[in-house]
């Protein structure tokens, strides 16, 4: 009983990801890893060897220094490797933020766009980090959620991409128009993607209140 109690009976990874939620629990040290204090073998810690400098997509360029990089790091239990979080730097170093996922409108590989799920475990990454930056996210989050759409879960972001499949016509008929706009000088259609999902998403959303989803920070 006292295991389940203190949640020791899941699975190592679950307990982790669980303890990343408690953000007093843990402390930043010099070096840059994470280490929970109640459980010191959960450590947090990156991998400067993997570094990528050369990290960009469309959302590095919505903030005003473009110098991103990614950095993984790693969950680590007794030292042992447990999983790799992928994190992108943005705003050369001010922000960080866990890779977006991405996802196909109707399988087809030239037409994705880019969300997250506000009950990830991305998205508890992100409130890690946001914890222990030096620098207020509130307005870096604000840029970045006005442009990925955030969704409250699995079964919100499956319900918009059915919605997209039945209405497949419209969504390319207004792509064209945004994309012929040029309503920002991105190269890539996945900030077009990504933005007119936010457009058509709120728009359905204001038009049949039965449709469930929900999206954060939005944008026009």
């Amino acid at each position: 009983l006292w295991k389940k109690r203190f949640h020791l009976s899941q699975p190592v990874l679950e307990q982790f990801m669980k303890e990343l939620g408690n953000h007093s629990n843990w402390q930043y040290t010099e070096n840059d890893t994470y280490y929970n204090v109640y459980r010191p073998e959960f450590t947090l810690v990156p991998n400067w060897d993997s570094r990528d400098h050369s990290f960009r997509e469309f959302y590095t360029e919505l903030f005003p220094d473009q110098n991103s990089s990614s950095l993984p790091y790693e969950c680590k239990y007794y030292g042992t490797y447990l999983k790799c979080l992928y994190i992108a730097s943005l705003d050369g170093g001010r922000y960080h933020i866990p890779y977006p996922d991405v996802s196909n409108v109707k399988d087809i590989d030239n037409m994705r766009f880019f969300y997250m799920m506000e009950d990830s475990d991305k998205m508890k990454v992100l409130k890690f980090l946001t914890h222990f930056s030096l620098f207020d996210w509130s307005s870096y989050s604000g840029i970045f959620f006005s442009y990925i759409p955030l969704f409250k879960n699995w079964k919100e972001r499956d319900a918009f991409k059915q919605w997209l499949e039945e209405n497949y016509s419209l969504f390319v008929q207004r792509f064209d128009k945004v994309k012929k706009s040029k309503l920002r000088s991105f190269s890539c259609d996945l900030f077009v993607l990504t933005k007119l999902s936010f457009y058509l998403c709120r728009r359905n959303r204001q038009r049949n209140a039965c449709y469930p989803i929900t999206i954060s920070l939005l944008s026009s």
